[in-house]
């Protein structure tokens, strides 16, 4: 079940002796190895560390790496410890195709003329440091796991355990709705029988505002009837004779086609922006259609 609801405040993550930057550390380090790609040895370093926390050994022998910074802001001090630690790495993994820097920060990006912002630093870094991997043959991809990335990832239910241990507070999963699902019918009792029971439209509500798989389903499953009607609509297209009519009927058919690729992507999202802008869009395209047709008198009905 989606925790987007919880309030993760980096700067209270439990300290792992004595210290933040070693818990947040090893939160990264936990993370990193579950997604590490399967068959894949995972190594959890010490310190000093090489200019890598803990990397993964691919079947083939290349290596994924990552490096954890505790940053509370970009200055000339983070970005040239940075560049230590990517220099490091190349140097001491040879084998490393794939580096993932770790900050509990999303990068700014204002674009103000004459300043240069976190984001435009971390293109001209990874420019730089792409640089140092060709001069020892070696090709690198940098990837930057921000606030953001990291807070997705915490997001997703296998991981409530580790929010309730390193930020001291509980994730709504599937356990916790499950426990409060029994407490609300052992308190009903005998009122409660599945048989009558009534769905309330405020239910498609509550599972809009918690973001459930039900909710995602049920926006999927619009695509069903859409394409049956297309299949209809495209059969007596193919019968038309009249170049307009016909080119209006392609138009509609190329909107409609669009609908259904954007209904087709609809992922379950616990967190983050949704496409249901893009997809009402696409929609007012295809009702657009739909009218200039009708007025041609080929009505899509």
């Amino acid at each position: 079940m989606p925790m987007n609801t919880v309030n993760i405040d980096w700067n209270a993550i439990r300290p792992l002796n004595g210290s933040r930057a070693d818990g947040f550390e090893e939160l990264c380090a936990q993370l990193a190895r579950g997604e590490s790609p399967v068959g894949s040895r995972f190594e959890r370093k010490g310190t000093p560390d090489a200019g890598i926390e803990c990397y993964a050994v691919l079947s083939d022998g290349s290596e994924w790496g990552w490096q954890a910074k505790y940053f509370d802001g970009f200055g000339d001090s983070q970005w040239s410890q940075l560049d230590d630690s990517v220099k490091t790495a190349l140097e001491k993994h040879p084998r490393l195709v794939r580096y993932f820097v770790c900050v509990p920060l999303d990068r700014p990006d204002a674009r103000i003329d004459g300043r240069w912002s976190a984001r435009e630093r971390w293109d001209a870094h990874v420019q730089k440091w792409a640089g140092w991997a060709s001069a020892r043959s070696m090709i690198v991809e940098f990837v930057y796991w921000g606030s953001h990335e990291l807070l997705e990832r915490l997001a997703r239910p296998q991981h409530v355990g580790r929010v309730g241990f390193w930020f001291d507070v509980r994730g709504f999963d599937g356990a916790w709705f499950t426990a409060r699902l029994d407490e609300a019918l052992k308190t009903a009792g005998p009122r409660y029988t599945p048989e009558i029971h009534v769905d309330l439209p405020i239910a498609s509500e509550l599972d809009a505002f918690g973001r459930t798989e039900r909710f995602f389903g049920r926006i999927k499953a619009h695509a069903r009837d859409i394409r049956e009607r297309l299949r209809s609509f495209q059969y007596s297209k193919s019968q038309s004779v009249d170049p307009a009519l016909d080119a209006s009927m392609s138009a509609l058919s190329s909107n409609v086609q669009a609908v259904l690729a954007e209904l087709g992507a609809v992922t379950v999202q616990p967190i983050g922006g949704l496409p249901f802008k893009r997809i009402a869009d696409q929609v007012a395209a295809a009702e657009a259609a739909a009218d200039n047709l009708e007025h041609l008198g080929g009505s899509p009905k």
